[in-house]
């Protein structure tokens, strides 16, 4: 299978060569934040802030409250290499 990311122009991706759908705005948004990084670990913060700019303070602020969210802030929990807490 053969996957291809389009980023110049409409975001969108294709598969074996066919167009598939990759979401609402919001969705291609993200996707398009993390190709920015490809093959890189996109901190959670980075990704907010490309995605939501100024409104990002009160996402950060509010997954700061919860105890996985202090944990993120404060590095407290260790990621394999491919960025996802255990979980």
């Amino acid at each position: 299978m053969r996957v291809e990311f389009r980023l110049l122009g409409p975001v969108g991706a294709r598969v074996d060569g066919r167009s598939v759908e990759v979401g609402p705005a919001r969705q291609r948004w993200v996707l398009a934040a993390l190709l920015a990084d490809v093959n890189a670990v996109v901190v959670a913060d980075r990704l907010v802030d490309r995605v939501w700019g100024e409104r990002s303070r009160c996402w950060t602020s509010w997954g700061t409250r919860t105890p996985r969210g202090r944990a993120d802030a404060e590095g407290a929990r260790e990621r394999p290499r491919g960025g996802h807490a255990p979980g």
